[in-house]
């Protein structure tokens, strides 16, 4: 519709029609949907979006939908609807509709499990009596809208420990995907919030697999510059830094109710002191010019809130400079992760044998970027540290080997990296794993 003079536009709430999605199985219900309209400008400033909640299954019903006037190109606008249906709390099915050029006048849509991606989500747990509820949201690469849709839509919750939760997801259109897990427990039901660190694209007819709130927890980065996803980039003065400290072994973020402290330094002169994560917020201070920081971030629970993963701390120096053209760019903070093969609950058997993988994360991932990498283990939960020695295999790979004390306790990581850039990392993971007889 063009208005270039002065136009009447009718609309009729009787041309409304209602919408009805049933997932394959017909038994499930709809826990949280919603419809997403997106349009093109004659320039990107003129693009336009918006999202509205369809509720659950009930609240559909209620609602009614209708186009106003003619279709348009498929290129210049999209309509999608879709949601998080669940039977009881067994199988989750992540479900989106999509039509290019027009917008939904009613809806009746039974999806089918062809073309549908499969992924399994065992959930661990560090705390006694945990519960966990998946939650997911969707995006749709090279159309305008929210970052992301359906956040806080979240299936029922399950006990947890719990090997075998099975998501279905849609994957046409190139649809991508932030998968979620919240984990709670009756005295704290916000323990943790696990989120996808960038939005994925899931293949149909393959099966994944993805687990969530397992040790060793730490610190974790991205490639990615866009924002809200982990990671750290930088645009002039402004900045945005979500390194989550308490992140799981599979990467995921973690919104979790630890105490947090986040400060950056240049030379003398603090740029900011947080007493809170910093993965919501944008923030402003680098220096125009070629410079160097350090960043320290410590993130702690008081003692007996979980078995494993209680602190973490990094502290990161770097130098950065803004770019000549005021392109975003990405800050060059790397991680050191430690993968070992775990239970669910964050253990292995004393007095045996493990291989601890070594994974790099951010620029120092690259290969020849490394320049050295020391790493300490603890065997006493970390009240004392021996060097371990780090093995690298003609691939790159990078592991650990150590041989677990005869009695049960708690080991812990140190590590510290020094990029061929001069740029460093030194993490501190106290309470990373159990061993148990």
């Amino acid at each position: 519709m063009t208005v270039d003079r002065a136009t009447t536009l009718t609309l009729d709430a009787r041309a409304g029609k209602p919408m009805k999605l049933t997932a394959p199985d017909s038994r499930a219900r709809l826990v949280a949907g919603g419809v997403l309209v997106g349009a093109r400008g004659d320039v990107p400033a003129h693009d336009y979006a918006e999202f509205m909640g369809l509720g659950d299954n009930t609240d559909m019903r209620r609602s009614y939908y209708a186009q106003v006037g003619p279709s348009v190109p498929a290129e210049s606008f999209i309509s999608q609807a879709g949601g998080l249906w669940q039977r009881g709390n067994g199988e989750v099915y992540n479900l989106v509709t999509t039509r290019k050029g027009g917008f939904f006048t009613g809806l009746t849509h039974t999806f089918t499990t062809r073309g549908l991606a499969k992924v399994v989500t065992p959930v661990g747990s560090n705390a006694k009596g945990s519960t966990a509820a998946p939650g997911s949201s969707w995006s749709t690469p090279g159309w305008p809208g929210p970052t992301s849709v359906l956040i806080g839509a979240q299936a029922a919750y399950r006990t947890v420990p719990n090997g075998s939760l099975t998501q279905y997801m849609s994957t046409e259109g190139g649809l991508r995907w932030n998968l979620s897990m919240a984990v709670g427990t009756a005295d704290d039901m916000f323990l943790s919030l696990f989120y996808s660190p960038e939005s994925r694209r899931y293949e149909p007819g393959r099966t994944y697999h993805e687990p969530f709130n397992t040790a060793v927890f730490g610190p974790a980065t991205s490639n990615s510059t866009r924002p809200g996803d982990v990671g750290a980039v930088r645009q002039g003065s402004d900045y945005l830094v979500c390194l989550p400290l308490l992140s799981d072994a599979a990467g995921h973020g973690n919104s979790s109710d630890a105490k947090t402290r986040f400060r950056l330094t240049s030379g003398a002169t603090t740029i900011i002191d947080l007493d809170r994560e910093s993965c919501s917020i944008p923030l402003t201070g680098l220096l125009p010019r070629k410079a160097g920081y350090r960043l320290a971030v410590d993130a702690s629970r008081p003692a007996g809130t979980v078995t494993v993963g209680s602190r973490a701390s990094a502290v990161w120096t770097f130098t950065s400079a803004p770019a000549a053209d005021n392109r975003v760019q990405r800050l060059p903070l790397s991680v050191v992760r430690f993968t070992p093969k775990l239970s669910l609950t964050g253990t292995a058997k004393a007095g045996t044998r493990i291989t601890v993988p070594v994974r790099l994360q951010g620029p120092a991932a690259a290969k020849g970027a490394v320049k050295s990498l020391k790493v300490q283990v603890s065997y006493d939960g970390g009240r004392t540290w021996k060097t371990a020695t780090v093995h690298t295999a003609a691939d790159g790979s990078r592991q650990l080997t150590l041989t677990h004390p005869a009695r049960a306790t708690t080991i812990g990581f140190k590590a510290t990296l020094v990029d061929r850039d001069g740029n460093t990392v030194s993490e501190t993971l106290p309470t990373a794993y159990r061993t148990v007889n």
